[in-house]
């Protein structure tokens, strides 16, 4: 969890200057995930164990503050453009954070991992989106991925807010990230087998009505 201070922001700030993609494109995430603690006395609006929707809308337009190949460092201000994280919804809850931080990691260490993360001064963390694998080579590159799938990772994790004195006021909570769910592969070979057996059985009606003699 990163500590969200005030001099972070002249460093920020100094670092704004750096070039950036003249066209910037949109990277949009949707997921499925599951609430495993809410904490006591927040108003979360969920229930452990309930099942959410979590979105998430990035901009390209962020350089890499490491020049390292294996290790990609995002950092923006919400009010210091370019802007990293363009929108995010997790579970209902959409609010992003001023300072917006993204670590992309290349086999770094036998490491890939990809996690988003914003906060504000007097608060902390507003969310935290975590993805994390021991089995490098799901990840191509340390730039910000193009799609995620939580099924590749050991580690796919999600959190709103952090407790604090204003958890009272804020919703707390976090979970998994689920794997993409898809049709089950053996129900759907069962109806390709059956619609190919229906086109042979037509196939072969005409073919005898062919051959029928006058």
């Amino acid at each position: 969890m990163r500590k969200f201070v005030l001099p972070w922001l002249v460093a920020v700030a100094l670092g704004s200057g750096a070039a950036a993609p003249a066209t910037a494109n949109t990277i949009g995430y949707s997921w499925s995930g599951i609430v495993d603690h809410v904490v006591a006395g927040s108003p979360a609006g969920v229930t452990v164990g309930q099942h959410i929707t979590i979105s998430l809308s990035l901009s390209d337009a962020v350089p890499d503050m490491n020049p390292s190949p294996s290790h990609g460092d995002y950092e923006t201000m919400a009010d210091i453009p370019p802007v990293l994280v363009l929108g995010v919804d997790i579970g209902g809850v959409t609010d992003i954070g001023a300072f917006q931080f993204g670590t992309v990691l290349h086999d770094e260490g036998g490491v890939d991992e990809f996690d988003v993360e914003t906060g504000d001064q007097m608060i902390g963390s507003r969310f935290d989106i975590h993805f994390a694998t021991t089995h490098p080579g799901v990840l191509s590159s340390d730039a910000i991925p193009l799609s995620i799938n939580p099924a590749d990772f050991e580690t796919a994790t999600f959190s709103v807010n952090e407790p604090g004195p204003l958890q009272e006021f804020l919703p707390v909570f976090n979970g998994r990230i689920l794997a993409v769910s898809t049709l089950p592969v053996p129900n759907s070979l069962a109806m390709f087998s059956l619609a190919l057996g229906c086109l042979w059985v037509v196939a072969a009606w005409r073919s005898a009505r062919t051959r029928k003699p006058a």
